[in-house]
């Protein structure tokens, strides 16, 4: 995932897990400013929410989530949240 540019992330916790969110955290660290929609288990709590936070998702969602909910955030992030260029 580190070489690519993207105009938005949207991860999964079931299908990617930490893995997702270790990606993540190192885009952050290399200056990637990229909106990131967290996609969460329905049985997720509290602390996946703080570690998905920590590694600098722009925003979550819970599941159970309806495909118009998700493409409206999507939506937002990539129409209202401005980009850093990567260095």
């Amino acid at each position: 995932m580190s070489n690519h540019v993207f105009t938005i992330m949207a991860l999964d916790e079931l299908t990617l897990g930490m893995a997702g969110l270790r990606a993540l955290a190192d885009r952050r660290a290399d200056g990637d400013a990229t909106p990131a929609l967290f996609l969460r288990a329905e049985r997720s709590g509290v602390s996946e929410l703080i570690e998905a936070l920590v590694a600098g998702v722009t925003d979550c969602v819970r599941k159970p989530v309806r495909a118009e909910h998700v493409a409206a955030k999507l939506l937002d992030l990539a129409t209202s949240r401005p980009r850093s260029p990567r260095s």
